[in-house]
């Protein structure tokens, strides 16, 4: 077990427990003889937890001995609280933002998006072995993951249930003009954000939108959708070079054109939900930013990378950066400009010698060619393997 913090502080607030059992280990805390020790010499002293599970050092002020408690029978044949709330969790279509919210009400710490993926994968290798061979070849007919709760009675998933499934998830997409601005400043952190895995893996970003237009008819979608949910792509030396510098980058951009970049989380479309990006800032009320720091131009100035074709997505034109209308990058900006509602970005090349960067304006025919594919992929492709994620 090795919890979610690495300091291992017990943290005050609610914990779940079962109360037999801890009240049992606590009357049995081994005190040491001839000290006269009871219950109420019995402080918290440490916690290590993961997820809602914790174990707690228990501490006699009398006799200065300390004990280990787990919250919970560890041999108990019960699936373990974590299992159980996030089964319990993603069977009424939920997922980690709201579970943390809740655990934000009760006032009980709340779990990671890294142990709560875990945990999902947890119950989908259980579940799946319980089932008998009807129910696997019906799951082979269905192309649904048929999954066993914590009660012996088993849950088939028919057609209706999944359309009644699809059309409470695409309910829950949608937003209110005050949650999109919500969910955009609590995600300002993007990367570091647990909210923001959890809400973009939901949708389309506009960092993939470029790959979707592009397949080729002969492209295996699946390859595609199993790429886009389950990647285990977690940086290189370029992302990592582009993510280190973008501060610098921006701080550059501000002094040449005179005007403050603003940080920004995820935005979602308000008609279209399943649609979503994150600008890397931006500026006043209608114009985003978007920032390359390409690694392999890193000893040169823009200009020179492109001449020697360390940069290919763009071209110098008339002594000005161009983005190619043909590149991936120009359907993320584009991507970016309607999700976000805004007029133009500001799209931007940086090395350590040099800045240059294009004004690009909103591009209707480009969107109007593109969101097709788009919305066809999403529901045709990503939807349904979403969904049979979350069939529970």
């Amino acid at each position: 077990m090795l919890g979610d913090r690495s300091d291992y502080v017990y943290r005050h607030g609610r914990r779940i427990v079962d109360a037999q059992y801890l009240i049992m280990e606590v009357l049995k805390f081994p005190h040491r003889r001839l000290k006269f020790c009871s219950s109420n010499d019995i402080e918290i002293k440490n916690e290590v937890r993961e997820g809602f599970l914790s174990i707690l050092l228990l501490h006699c002020k009398r006799c200065k001995k300390d004990h280990p408690v787990c919250t919970e029978d560890p041999n108990s044949e019960l699936m373990n609280v974590n299992l159980a709330l996030v089964a319990g969790v993603v069977s009424l279509g939920l997922g980690l933002y709201q579970l943390n919210e809740l655990c934000s009400a009760l006032h009980i710490p709340a779990v990671s998006g890294a142990n709560y993926n875990q945990y999902l994968d947890e119950i989908f290798e259980i579940y799946n072995n319980s089932l008998t061979d009807s129910e696997k070849s019906m799951q082979k007919s269905f192309q649904e993951k048929i999954l066993q709760t914590s009660t012996p009675r088993k849950i088939i998933v028919t057609e209706s249930d999944i359309e009644t499934k699809k059309q409470n998830f695409l309910k829950r997409l949608e937003k209110t003009p005050e949650e999109i601005d919500n969910i955009c400043k609590l995600t300002v952190n993007q990367r570091d954000d647990p909210l923001w895995y959890e809400e973009r893996r939901k949708r389309l970003t506009a960092s993939n939108f470029g790959r979707i237009y592009k397949l080729l008819d002969t492209t295996d979608r699946k390859t595609v959708v199993k790429d886009l949910l389950h990647s285990n792509f977690t940086g290189n030396v370029y992302t990592r070079y582009g993510n280190d510098n973008e501060l610098k980058a921006i701080k550059d951009f501000e002094k040449i054109l005179g005007q403050c970049v603003v940080s920004c989380g995820l935005f979602i479309h308000q008609d279209y939900p399943f649609l979503a990006a994150s600008p890397d800032g931006l500026i006043g009320e209608n114009a985003i930013v978007e920032v390359k720091c390409p690694y392999k131009a890193k000893d040169l100035s823009p200009e020179d990378a492109i001449k020697q074709k360390q940069i290919q997505y763009a071209s110098f034109e008339n002594g000005f950066l161009s983005l190619k209308r043909s590149d991936k990058y120009y359907y993320q900006v584009q991507g970016e400009l309607f999700v976000t509602g805004r007029e133009f970005c500001y799209f931007i090349v940086w090395t350590p010698f040099g800045l240059a960067y294009e004004k690009i304006l909103k591009d209707e025919d480009c969107w109007n060619k593109m969101f097709p594919k788009l919305e066809d992929f999403y529901f045709q492709h990503l939807l349904p393997a979403i969904l049979n994620e979350k069939s529970i």
